[in-house]
């Protein structure tokens, strides 16, 4: 199985930290779509739950911006196996609504999009 690290990181940086550091937090050039026709079969995606209550794409401290439902709608098309991590630098204050709120999300991305997260 070849797999696709950080795959989410080929999208531009939406924050300061992310512009700055591109060179070393860009593990990807090509597209979700473009890394399974080259051959990866399982992806890596991480997100977090900003501030402004929505699921953002990340890698670490890198916000790669807001989660594209497309992107859950053509894994699910497509049955790719997917490992979706919350990635989160710091521990939160409400820490059980963070957490009640990511299995809320995985459950919903399963039953709209047919997403395979192992």
């Amino acid at each position: 199985m070849i797999g696709s690290h950080n795959s989410m990181s080929y999208l531009p940086p939406k924050n300061l930290w992310g512009k700055i550091t591109r060179l070393w937090n860009k593990c990807q050039d090509k597209t979700i779509e473009e890394q399974f026709n080259s051959g990866a079969d399982y992806f890596d995606i991480r997100i977090n739950f900003y501030n402004d209550d929505k699921w953002h794409f990340v890698h670490n401290k890198v916000d790669y911006g807001i989660v594209n439902d497309n992107i859950w709608k053509y894994i699910g098309e497509i049955r790719l196996p997917i490992r979706v991590i919350y990635d989160r630098r710091s521990k939160p204050k409400d820490t059980s609504y963070r957490t009640n709120c990511f299995k809320t999300y995985l459950w919903l991305i399963r039953q709209k999009y047919n997403v395979n997260i192992d």
